[in-house]
C-alpha cells in the first residue's frame, strides 16, 4: 500500500511540474553584412503585456553583444511592452548557434 501511495504521489508531482509554459518573448536572428564583415542581429520582441529583458547571452557567453551600431555594449535590464522589441548585434567573428534571453518571466533559449 505504501508503495502505491508513493508512486501516486510521484506521478502527481511530475504532472504538476510538466505544464506547458509559453514564452514571453520571441527571438529572431538575421545574418547581416557591413564593411566586409558578417555579423548576426538578434531581435527580442515582447509577446506579453509587460516583460523585463535582464540579459542576452549568445553562444553560452562566447559572443559579445552590442547595440545595433556594434560600438557600445547593450544596457540591460530593459522593459518591453507587447509588440516592442530591442535589436542587438554580435561581434563579427560570431555565428549565433544559441541565444539565451533572461527575463523576469523566465529564461528562454533558441538554438540554431
Amino acid at each position: 500500500m505504501l508503495k502505491k501511495t508513493l508512486l501516486l504521489l510521484f506521478a502527481f508531482v511530475l504532472t504538476a511540474c510538466s505544464g506547458d509554459y509559453s514564452p514571453s518573448i520571441k527571438i529572431d536572428t538575421y545574418d547581416e553584412y557591413s564593411h566586409n564583415s558578417a555579423y548576426v542581429e538578434i531581435e527580442i520582441t515582447a509577446i506579453v503585456d509587460d516583460v523585463e529583458v535582464q540579459d542576452i547571452i549568445v553562444n553560452r557567453g562566447n559572443c559579445t553583444v552590442f547595440t545595433k551600431n556594434r560600438v557600445t555594449r547593450v544596457r540591460l535590464p530593459r522593459r518591453l511592452r507587447y509588440g516592442e522589441y530591442i535589436t542587438v548585434a554580435t561581434n563579427s567573428r560570431c555565428s549565433a548557434s544559441e541565444v539565451e534571453v533572461i527575463t523576469d518571466d523566465g529564461d528562454w533559449v533558441e538554438t540554431y
